[in-house]
């Protein structure tokens, strides 16, 4: 199962810990693992190029990726944050319980 935890605080989203796997079809062909690797890999990398902000960032070989916002978040970023959790909001829908879970964890 893959876990997700949304970083936030009064003000909106402020990071994402993506790890595990999803289990839906064997290594190689699983589009749900797919999918919630590109959105986490994609928001980091938008989140890099398009903006100025800083945050930290932890990965390892087994997929968990970790990133959390530093500092007050630019417009940019916050529209960004806010599409990452509408982009796993959907994939959760589609794909139910047996695959994803999403917790909210406010820093």
């Amino acid at each position: 199962m893959i876990e997700i935890i949304l970083y936030k605080r009064v003000a909106g989203n402020v990071g994402f810990c993506v790890s595990g796997h999803a289990g839906f079809e064997e290594t190689g062909k699983d589009i749900v693992c797919a999918s919630v690797s590109v959105l986490a890999i994609n928001t980091v990398n938008a989140i890099k190029s398009f903006t100025d902000d800083r945050f930290s960032l932890q990965y390892d070989e087994d997929g968990k990726i970790d990133m959390m916002m530093k500092a007050t978040l630019s417009p940019t970023s916050q529209v960004l944050l806010d599409t990452f959790e509408l982009g796993m909001t959907s994939i959760y829908e589609e794909y139910g319980h047996d695959y994803i879970n999403i917790k909210i964890e406010e820093v």
